[in-house]
């Protein structure tokens, strides 16, 4: 089914326990959803339930009495569809499988000041994930931005002493763009390495034996930066990727079951060196991951975005 271009007219509850922070979250939304809320799980699942139409998507705040994941637990076998943003003020790691198990798949992190550009760009990607694509949706203007296309591996060497030079003009020494280098090299050579398929589903290229991709193949990269970030993003035209297979790889790594996993360490090493990762997917067409590095203090606690167009 396509998606409607706009988020005008649909559904939003926010199910906020905080009076002052509930009324400044519907206030900013009012504009473009339908808004309605709760402030405690019950009273939530009473709104739910009570509507004629289904809700679009749902911002639940952690601390929602008594609990927001025991809420979430509640509504999701009747509301398997509708896409749910969980709102935190504190690290949530150790609740990962259980974002896993609810297919909570948006975690946003409540700042002070609220980041009411993070809040539109998360709420409105999950209800239009179309639109989550492309490393420009995560930087403000005035911005730079630059764009290359991998085909070979001469390509990808290029391209990495390209970018890396462009981030030297904001970090001058090596040291300082050493987590970036290591990350935009890591997202690179997963798109190569894990991307591409054999009809036989066994992967077509290996390190140390690749030298160009098939025609039709390709991998876009992207970097830029505005006064708060720098970026990148590296997107592949296959697809092949899906959001059930991000979670549980990002969940073993943090739980150190897959420790010794051979694949998945790629998605989790990139998470820890960049302060914010974004993974969209669009199933047989692109796999896209936007990292951005604050060009401030780092960010304790990370948001967590994974974007998925529906195709059904």
């Amino acid at each position: 089914m396509p998606e409607a271009y706009s988020s005008q007219g649909r559904h939003l509850l926010i199910a906020v326990s905080d009076p002052h922070l509930r009324t400044l979250l519907r206030n900013f939304f009012a504009s473009t959803y339908e808004v309605e809320t709760a402030e405690t799980a019950a009273q939530a699942v009473s709104v739910v339930a009570g509507r004629p139409l289904d809700f679009d998507v749902m911002l639940v705040d952690l601390n929602l009495p008594p609990s927001g994941l025991e809420f979430i637990a509640r509504i999701r076998g009747d509301y398997p569809h509708i896409p749910i943003a969980l709102l935190v003020s504190r690290e949530y790691e150790h609740h990962f499988a259980l974002l896993n198990k609810y297919d909570v798949f948006c975690v946003i992190v409540r700042t002070f000041p609220l980041d009411f550009d993070e809040l539109q760009i998360a709420i409105e990607n999950l209800v239009l994930p179309t639109k989550a694509f492309g490393l420009a949706r995560y930087l403000r203007s005035p911005m730079e931005l630059e764009e290359r296309l991998i085909l070979s591996l001469e390509d990808k060497q290029a391209m990495m002493e390209e970018a890396l030079e462009f981030f030297r003009r904001f970090r001058p020494h090596d040291t300082d763009i050493s987590q970036i280098r290591l990350a935009l090299e890591e997202l690179i050579n997963n798109a190569i390495y894990h991307a591409f398929r054999r009809a036989s589903g066994a992967r077509k290229y290996e390190m140390g034996a690749f030298d160009r991709l098939d025609r039709g193949e390709q991998i876009r990269v992207e970097f830029g930066a505005d006064k708060r970030f720098l970026g990148c993003s590296v997107t592949d035209n296959q697809g092949a990727l899906d959001v059930g297979t991000v979670m549980k790889k990002i969940e073993r790594q943090i739980t150190q079951e897959g420790i010794l996993d051979e694949s998945g360490r790629g998605l989790y090493l990139t998470r820890t060196l960049s302060d914010k990762m974004i993974v969209n997917i669009h199933p047989n067409v692109a796999t896209q991951i936007v990292l951005l590095f604050s060009r401030r203090d780092p960010i304790k606690v990370k948001p967590f975005f994974v974007n998925q167009v529906r195709t059904f």
